[in-house]
């Protein structure tokens, strides 16, 4: 990256700041490491990267998008704000979406509407309302989902053919997403026209949180049926984001999330080839989710790091060529974990570092989650603080005025160098026993865990401070109100869903739901010859099916229950 004159000198200038130091500090020794233990020295110079690439670092908007994907970034248009909204019944997160959207809440389009729906636990994992394991979770941190009729009370009269939806359906997201098409259907709008992005999350409960799902053999067989169905019949569509987020909540460090998700990648992608795709026809529309942890440095780093690899990766290995295959659409949600019940406002500051790093790294958009959300859901007041911050942020600082303005910095670099490193050597360990069988091993989790209990130890001998919990503790309760969801949210939902149930014709329901079983059916045993699954939800939801009623035929096909 420099001339040999210019690295000449630089030695002379270290040579003089060494004695400087042993002058100074005597016999003293520095020490330290990023979050994700990687050693670090007490200032970085054009040595430490003088064998770097100046073709790997290049410029914001060419391959290998180090810099970002774009040649400017945030200079026309902001980050979307995809600011996570719904609890309680579905007339609710309609409520808090629209207070958000009057008070500036824009996505793409220019700024148009993006809702980030949010389902509670028993949608995500695909059981209604009424169901025995939904009971005392319906609306709590999230909205239910299940019925035509809720997607008419979440979206009537919202123009859905010019906004961004994207709802976290998890495990559920293909009955989700069929939900969502036959919906748009009954208002004369085409799935072609309909713009979003299905979670695609099928192996995120099991993998990040340790809940059953579907057998881990099938799970990337119907991450790729939806795929599928998006590549042919739905454009504008977003079909997965890779979830390294969830990663980084159970204790993954940087250049793990990186080599997790990286993984899911590949193997992903090799699924859909075996389903007839072509990468470039599919790829551009996989986006990644990230978490950005406690060092704000690594955060920056990782994002130029996990853009660079993609790039790399689809480009060198699967032969893309379309540049949005190579351009990594990144989605940073800020880190609830970080966050800490004693002293909640002191998480604002801590909400401000994790955004001002993910707009540094370059993010496409961005979440900034609300500082009470140690005691609950968030109060409206909390919700708008964190819109708040990114309104700021964007309009008060200067900082989108440049892209990538960290760029160059020899210490960014030398990180970013680093990070990718270490992915792309995890990473080659993951694939030489295979993705599937490190999931089913448990060795994601363990990983994690690990680093948790590391985590853990050093905060009860306080290496690591948290400022209010282990150090400058004021002892004070927190002032603050948290948010409960009204305790008739449940009994009505479980009512709503029982009339939905009761209404429809049954001969047709039964007839569908028997059509998805022996579509299912086929697509376990004919995969990737089979039929296409897509189309047997739809036909089942235009009977009146619920989410949960698809899911259990789902669940009876293709198995259920713990990976490992």
């Amino acid at each position: 990256m420099y001339s040999e004159e210019s690295i000449d000198s630089n030695r002379k200038l270290l040579k003089h700041w060494d004695e400087q130091t042993k002058k100074r500090y005597g016999n003293q020794e520095f020490s330290a490491t990023t979050a994700s233990g990687i050693p670090l020295k007490p200032f970085y110079s054009p040595e430490d990267i003088k064998d770097l690439s100046w073709e790997d670092v290049g410029v914001p908007g060419v391959y290998p998008y180090t810099r970002g994907n774009f040649p400017l970034e945030y200079q026309f248009k902001s980050w979307d704000n995809a600011q996570p909204q719904g609890y309680g019944l579905p007339e609710n997160a309609r409520q808090r979406f629209d207070f958000l959207r009057k008070e500036g809440l824009g996505g793409y389009f220019g700024g148009g509407a993006f809702w980030l729906l949010e389902l509670d636990q028993p949608s995500q994992c695909g059981y209604d309302p009424d169901h025995p394991v939904a009971r005392g979770s319906v609306g709590r941190c999230g909205v239910p989902a299940s019925t035509l009729d809720d997607y008419d009370l979440l979206f009537h009269d919202l123009p859905i053919d010019k906004m961004f939806v994207e709802v976290h359906d998890a495990e559920a997201c293909l009955p989700g997403l069929a939900l969502y098409t036959v919906y748009a259907e009954s208002r004369g709008i085409s799935q072609a026209n309909l713009a979003g992005q299905s979670s695609n999350w099928i192996y995120r409960q099991a993998m990040c949180h340790d809940n059953p799902t579907f057998a881990t053999e099938h799970v990337l067989k119907l991450m790729a049926e939806l795929i599928k169905h998006c590549t042919h019949y739905m454009p504008r569509w977003k079909t997965i984001s890779i979830n390294t987020h969830g990663w980084g909540e159970m204790g993954a460090n940087a250049f793990q999330r990186i080599a997790f998700g990286m993984a899911l990648h590949t193997a992903l992608v090799e699924e859909c080839r075996r389903a007839g795709l072509k990468p470039d026809d599919f790829i551009p529309r996989f986006v990644a989710s990230g978490w950005p942890g406690r060092d704000f440095f690594e955060n920056i780093a990782e994002l130029r790091a996990f853009r660079r690899l993609w790039a790399k990766i689809n480009h060198e290995r699967f032969g893309c060529q379309n540049p949005h295959s190579m351009q990594l659409r990144y989605f940073t949600g800020g880190s609830g974990s970080v966050l800490t019940a004693r002293e909640p406002l002191n998480n604002i500051i801590r909400l401000t570092l994790q955004t001002l790093s993910s707009i540094l790294g370059g993010a496409s958009s961005l979440y900034t989650p609300s500082y009470d959300e140690p005691l609950g859901l968030p109060t409206e007041e909390a919700a708008l603080v964190a819109l708040r911050t990114q309104q700021i942020l964007y309009h008060e600082t200067n900082i989108p005025k440049v892209s990538d303005p960290l760029g160059g910095s020899c210490y960014v670099e030398w990180l970013t160098h680093q990070l990718e490193v270490e992915a792309t050597k995890l990473l080659e360990q993951i694939e030489s026993v295979g993705f599937l069988k490190c999931w089913q091993n448990g060795f994601f989790k363990q990983e994690c865990e690990k680093n948790v209990y590391e985590w853990g130890q050093k905060m009860e001998q306080g290496e690591q401070i948290v400022v209010g919990v282990n150090k400058f503790a004021s002892g004070q309760k927190p002032q603050i109100r948290a948010f409960k969801v009204d305790p008739t949210v449940e009994p009505e939902a479980i009512a709503r869903i029982q009339r939905y149930k009761a209404q429809r014709d049954q001969n047709w329901f039964q007839s569908a739901m028997e059509n998805l079983r022996q579509v299912a059916t086929g697509v376990k045993e004919k995969s990737p010859n089979g039929p296409e699954l897509m189309p047997a939800l739809v036909n089942a939801v235009r009977a009146h099916a619920t989410k949960g009623e698809m899911m259990d035929v789902l669940r009876g096909v293709f198995g259920w229950g713990y990976a490992h």
